[in-house]
């Protein structure tokens, strides 16, 4: 699987579980399990929470922009 493929699945993932459960609620375990891969690839991705809060925040700002 291609790294790019990896990023998407993690975000899609995240973005699903923060809102069902909230951020605080949503954890690099439960990422895991959804993804099927161990928590430290998703560190190589995001090495901190923030930064794959970021990754989604810019993700749903491009993707709200396009449609209006």
């Amino acid at each position: 699987m291609k790294q790019t493929d990896t990023k998407t699945q993690i975000l899609d993932v995240a973005q699903d579980l923060i809102q069902r459960l909230g951020v605080n609620g949503m954890s690099y375990q439960d990422i895991s399990q959804g993804v099927g891969i161990r928590k430290a690839s998703i560190h190589t991705h995001y090495p901190k929470k923030d930064d794959l809060l970021a990754a989604l925040l810019d993700r749903y700002s491009d993707r709200f922009l396009r449609a209006i």
